[in-house]
């Protein structure tokens, strides 16, 4: 009796709390429920068990907010052990009668398989249900099965009808793919205005990556007059909540200059925040500004860390740049086999240097078996690229015939190439065979 005396004590001047009370006690559905909020909504732990005896009387009557709230608490576990098969059987009560929120609580329960069997087609149907209802969350979870084809037959138009109307009425991740549709063409004719408009109302309610998109629209002008410091905003307000892609571009803004100051220092806070997210590319910048000391000082063991990671995740540029670190001996013990390896794996991504730099592994005989006809092959790519020094390399082993086969033909071809590129050493060559 003291725990009900303590429990009721706090609401005796409460009149609404007195009123329901005295209804709730002749066996009323709803005042039971209207109770049971009243005990909920105190955040209490002996107020929230009287709350849920209280919409138990009410469920069993039939009460379908009761029914729903007793639902969300087998589920989520407030005060209550957590019990999905009770949760399904409350849920499907209340959205028996019509109750949105069940039938939406029901559709990600069979969406997401949350301890009860997993099935997108029962998914699908209860969303619907909801969605037939104006619930925006069903709407869009919906459109998105429709746009993936879970659980139903893949139909970008009724994806866009069911995001549209989630969009209309203020939800947030369906105005950004509502975007992305227009944007693709996906469901909708492409139409990069009415793409940008709905970005923006995602942005606007702080949806990050649709800030970020923004930003890119401007950055490029795409559908809108190129304006780097409009871009460079709403980079800011996306980088600022942690966006990675954002932080990323913002130091590419400051390292090369593009609509704002050049200022190598901050261009690398930025490369280091997307860094330290995993973002291969800001990973690789970093590497690079440590290992030529821009806008800090040089450190090769920091250059070589950075380099790494990004290497690791098949970024060809920083296998270029371990390559390197390698064969000089750059925050790392010199090692030729190591370099040949990485210079290898960036070749076979295309990067014209790195063939240029296996070929001179394969001439020289570092890290790997000399072979030149291994070089040449390597060359030959690397200068098809317009890669100079492999055009110079390549003329050179012509000219000398190192790949069995003296040709001056095609030497003076490939100098010809390089010293139109400015080389030097190419435009000596060609005035020692006497040509122009």
């Amino acid at each position: 009796m003291s725990y009900k005396k303590n429990v009721y004590s706090k609401f005796e001047n409460n009149r609404e709390f007195n009123l329901w009370f005295e209804i709730a006690k002749q066996g009323d559905a709803e005042a039971a429920y209207m109770l049971g909020m009243l005990f909920y909504r105190t955040g209490e732990q002996q107020d929230a068990i009287e709350a849920i005896k209280w919409f138990l009387k009410s469920a069993k009557q039939g009460y379908a907010n009761a029914q729903h709230m007793l639902g969300l608490n087998f589920v989520n576990g407030f005060h209550i052990q957590p019990n999905m098969k009770e949760a399904l059987k409350w849920f499907h009560a209340a959205a028996e009668q019509g109750h949105v929120e069940a039938q939406y609580e029901i559709g990600l329960l069979y969406a997401f398989g949350n301890h009860v069997k997993h099935n997108l087609s029962e998914a699908v149907r209860w969303f619907q249900l909801a969605a037939e209802q104006g619930h925006k969350e069903a709407q869009f979870e919906l459109g998105m099965l429709y746009m993936l084809g879970k659980g139903v037959e893949k139909n970008l138009e009724e994806a866009v009808k069911s995001l549209r109307k989630a969009a209309e009425l203020g939800h947030v991740r369906a105005q950004f793919a509502l975007g992305g549709c227009y944007y693709t063409g996906g469901g909708v004719e492409k139409d990069i205005t009415e793409a940008r408009k709905w970005y923006r109302k995602a942005a606007k309610n702080g949806y990050v990556d649709a800030q970020y998109n923004i930003g890119r629209f401007y950055e490029y002008g795409v559908g809108v007059k190129r304006n780097f410091s409009v871009a460079l905003k709403w980079f800011l307000i996306a980088a600022e909540q942690g966006h990675m892609l954002a932080q990323y571009e913002i130091g590419k803004f400051y390292g090369n200059g593009g609509g704002v100051r050049k200022d190598l220092k901050e261009a690398m806070k930025w490369y280091y925040k997307a860094a330290e997210q995993g973002h291969a590319a800001a990973q690789y910048d970093l590497g690079v500004c440590f290992y030529h000391g821009k806008g800090i000082k040089k450190n090769y063991a920091e250059s070589f860390k950075w380099f790494l990671k990004a290497a690791e995740q098949e970024y060809a540029l920083a296998q270029l740049g371990l390559g390197f670190c390698y064969s000089n001996g750059k925050g790392i013990k010199k090692d030729y086999a190591k370099a040949f390896n990485w210079f290898l794996k960036a070749a076979e991504q295309g990067v014209a240097e790195a063939q240029s730099e296996v070929g001179l592994c394969y001439a020289l005989g570092n890290g790997i078996r000399k072979d030149m006809s291994k070089a040449v092959e390597w060359w030959h790519q690397a200068a098809e690229q317009g890669d100079v020094e492999a055009q110079y390399n390549l003329g050179m082993c012509y000219f000398k015939g190192e790949n069995g086969k003296q040709d001056t033909k095609e030497a003076v071809k490939w100098f010809r190439k390089a010293a139109e590129q400015g080389y030097e050493n190419a435009k000596n060559a060609l005035r020692e065979l006497g040509e122009k």
